[in-house]
C-alpha cells in the first residue's frame, strides 16, 4: 500500500450533487492507486439508491477505503459508510436505521399507492441485503433492526458490525474540491 493518505468530508444529505462533487475531487486530486482515502461522514441520510451508487462507486475504487462516523451517520448514508474496508466510528457517535418511507403528494389511486409500496420494500431489500453482504449481520436481522425507528450508539454498531472500531481519526492531509 502507498503511504499516501487523504481525506474527504461528506457532510450532509446523500445527493447526486454530493456524488458529482466528491467524483470531482477524485479526479482533481490525482489520487495515486492503492493510496489510502479516508471518508469523513456526518449524514442525515438522502436517495436509498443513489446511496448504495455511491457506496458501490467506493468500492470499485483501487483506493484503500477507511469511513469515519464524525457524529452521526443515519438512514441511507449508512450504505456509504459500510462500504469502507476499515469503519471506524469516534467514541460518541451514532447510526440511525429506520423503516423505509417515500414522500407522497397529492391524491393517489389504490395502484400507485401500491406500487409506492412495493419500491419501499424493493428498497427495503436493497439496504438489508447490502447491510448483510459487508457486515455478515443477516439480512432478516437488518430487517427487525429497521422494522422501527433504532438508534445505535458505538458500541451498539460495533456488535451490528457497523463499525469495526471505535477511535479517533488520524491526521489527515485534505484533498481539495
Amino acid at each position: 500500500m502507498n503511504n499516501m493518505s487523504y481525506s474527504y468530508c461528506l457532510f450532509g444529505e446523500i445527493t447526486q450533487q454530493s456524488i458529482i462533487e466528491f467524483s470531482s475531487a477524485l479526479r482533481d486530486n490525482s489520487i495515486p492507486v492503492n493510496s489510502q482515502l479516508n471518508l469523513l461522514i456526518y449524514s442525515r441520510g438522502g436517495s436509498v439508491r443513489l446511496a448504495l451508487a455511491f457506496a458501490h462507486l467506493l468500492e470499485s475504487l483501487p483506493l484503500q477505503i477507511c469511513t469515519y462516523n464524525m457524529s452521526s451517520v443515519d438512514s441511507a448514508s449508512i450504505l456509504v459508510y459500510v462500504s469502507g474496508e476499515k469503519r471506524i466510528c469516534l467514541p460518541e457517535c451514532s447510526f440511525l436505521l429506520h423503516p423505509v418511507g417515500q414522500m407522497v403528494n397529492g391524491t393517489k389511486t389504490a395502484e400507485q399507492l401500491r406500487s409506492i409500496a412495493g419500491d419501499i420494500d424493493f428498497d427495503t431489500k436493497l439496504i438489508t441485503h447490502y447491510l448483510e453482504s459487508r457486515t455478515s449481520i443477516p439480512h432478516q436481522r437488518w430487517a427487525s433492526a429497521m422494522a422501527v425507528e433504532t438508534s445505535l450508539d458505538a458500541q451498539q454498531s460495533l456488535e451490528m458490525c457497523l463499525a469495526t472500531a471505535i477511535n479517533l481519526p488520524p491526521k489527515m492531509r485534505p484533498i481539495n474540491i
